[in-house]
């Protein structure tokens, strides 16, 4: 259901069907560790930029924090039950992001592991990202029937700064080398890059 690469390249994350992670060795290809705490599919996974975390997001409604280092989970925050499709950690690892099923996107401040931000939304949710400073949250919403949105809020207040509309459901997201530019992925198999000076206000 979900792969993610360690950031030195060295680890294969795998989430499957059976709620499990598996950690293979890229070089050999060995089996490494398995971690186990999730109930359900795991949906989604990605690294903390310095290796130090493993975040994984699972339908059990819960996102699990994972010491890369021992295989332990070092917290597990309670999406409020709602199947959890994406995660994303700002580059500094201050912020915690997850998109929910029906649209909502919750954040968390990791000083503390308290949530700081509960954003409802409409439609499905598929992926969040963070923009290389950490400073936005690109988050997307919509179904097959009305077809897609991207919104890009400011990630300390959760307020919207830019809103993009897609022909079809956005299914994927990734920011590029500066904050203003955005690539957008869609069931209508199309992709297209967004830049924020032509993006729309909310």
């Amino acid at each position: 259901m979900a792969v993610a690469f360690s950031p030195d390249q060295s680890t294969l994350a795998t989430g499957s069907i059976d709620g499990t992670i598996k950690l293979w060795d890229v070089a050999s290809g060995a089996w490494k560790k398995t971690l186990t705490g999730h109930k359900s599919w795991v949906n989604t996974l990605t690294y903390r930029s310095n290796g130090e975390w493993l975040i994984s997001g699972s339908s059990d409604g819960t996102v699990m924090v994972w010491n890369t280092t021992t295989g332990t989970s070092v917290h597990t925050l309670d999406a409020t039950k709602a199947e959890v499709r994406s995660v994303a950690i700002s580059h500094d690892g201050s912020r915690l992001a997850a998109g929910l099923r029906y649209g909502t996107v919750k954040i968390w401040d990791t000083a503390e592991w308290k949530e700081s931000i509960s954003i409802p939304g409409q439609g499905d949710m598929c992926a969040v990202a963070f923009s290389p400073n950490g400073k936005l949250l690109a988050s997307t919403e919509g179904d097959w029937n009305r077809g897609g949105f991207v919104k890009i809020r400011d990630a300390a207040t959760g307020n919207v700064v830019w809103r993009f509309q897609h022909t079809g459901e956005v299914t994927s997201l990734s920011f590029g080398k500066t904050d203003d530019v955005l690539a957008a992925g869609a069931a209508d198999k199309t992709v297209r890059v967004w830049h924020g000076a032509k993006a729309k206000p909310d």
